[in-house]
């Protein structure tokens, strides 16, 4: 991801009320408007409201702070141990399987997916949808991604990025985690999907968005979760979507249902570029992505070796705010039910 502005957008008083717009090729009217049915008919679910009651922050320490190296006290050998996820470091292969492997605990059906010949294969994990009382949206696809591949400071062997994207990564965890703890089944097949390559241009989720179009997967939504854990001191929480490369409606019904919600956060728009729902942008499905600010990149770790959590307006408050929008998202959009 590169910033291309410095200067902040003001956020929006009510989601529902923001602009929004879409660069690149469009996406099919029939697919706009599922989002939009969506989007019409959002309210507000007592049942989903008790599910993220019990969403922990506490959960997501452990997990950014494993990625990113800084405790990994948990591994039972150097095979789940790596100072960097560089894309084509032997690290990034050790965190791909320690991912694989995490995932398969919670109930997942998780195969790796190599794009490249030296770049660490993505992992994709799915959970069958049990359909709709017609039995229709079994064959429809809700798709929550982060990339787990990292830069850092040139010249150094470590990078540890914890907010990019750790942060995202985490979020996979912890959403397969709250599945799994209240066994919830989805109407629509559920994908979590941890991209490598995407520091080098977005490369395993150009493969993988391809790879979809050309099997006609029908992608209801893929929501993008990269860098949600950096705060700059005194401003409030946020949530940022894409300024243009996205759709607006995917884009109005996270806003809505962070309104909702987590009523914490402030709900803006980010010109950051780019993350990888561009490249299901490009194969025309509806995506967008939540980032942590109203505004361009503030943090001052990023891209470096100092990208760690355990460092000032690391804000592991902001991450779970975030997730619990993106969890309520999930819940609305792939339609749940318990076991």
């Amino acid at each position: 991801m590169v910033a291309i502005s410095e200067e902040p957008l003001p956020a929006p008083s009510a989601a529902e009320t923001a602009l929004g717009a879409v660069d690149g090729p469009t996406v099919p009217s029939r697919d706009v408007a599922r989002i939009q049915d969506h989007l019409d008919g959002l309210r507000f679910s007592p049942l989903i409201s008790t599910l993220l009651s019990t969403f922990r922050k506490k959960d997501f320490v452990p997990d950014v702070r494993y990625l990113s190296g800084e405790d990994q006290s948990a591994a039972v050998s150097d095979d789940e141990r790596w100072v960097s996820r560089h894309s084509m470091s032997e690290g990034a292969i050790k965190a791909s399987n320690w991912l694989l492997q995490r995932f398969r605990l919670y109930g997942f059906v998780c195969e790796q997916h190599t794009f490249l010949p030296g770049f660490a294969p993505m992992v994709e994990c799915q959970l069958p949808g049990t359909g709709d009382q017609d039995g229709k949206e079994a064959n429809e696809t809700v798709i929550i991604g982060a990339h787990f591949d990292s830069r850092g400071s040139f010249g150094y062997p470590t990078a540890p990025g914890a907010d990019d994207d750790g942060s995202g990564t985490s979020l996979l965890l912890a959403l397969a985690r709250h599945i799994y703890e209240h066994r919830l089944t989805f109407s629509r097949k559920v994908v979590l999907a941890a991209f490598a390559g995407e520091e080098q241009g977005l490369l395993g989720s150009k493969f993988y968005a391809q790879k979809l179009r050309k099997e006609k997967e029908d992608v209801v939504l893929m929501i993008q979760v990269d860098m949600i854990g950096y705060r700059r001191g005194g401003e409030p929480l946020q949530l940022a979507r894409p300024d243009l490369i996205g759709l607006p409606e995917a884009a109005f019904l996270v806003g809505n249902v962070s309104e909702i919600y987590v009523p914490q956060l402030q709900v803006g728009y980010t010109p950051a570029c780019c993350s990888d729902h561009s490249s299901f942008v490009d194969n025309h499905y509806a995506a967008t992505w939540v980032f942590e600010r109203n505004g361009a990149i503030a943090d001052p770790c990023y891209h470096n070796s100092c990208d760690l959590s355990k460092r000032p307006n690391y804000s592991f408050e902001q991450i779970h705010a975030t997730s619990s929008v993106v969890l309520a998202t999930l819940l609305e959009v792939a339609g749940f039910a318990f076991v």
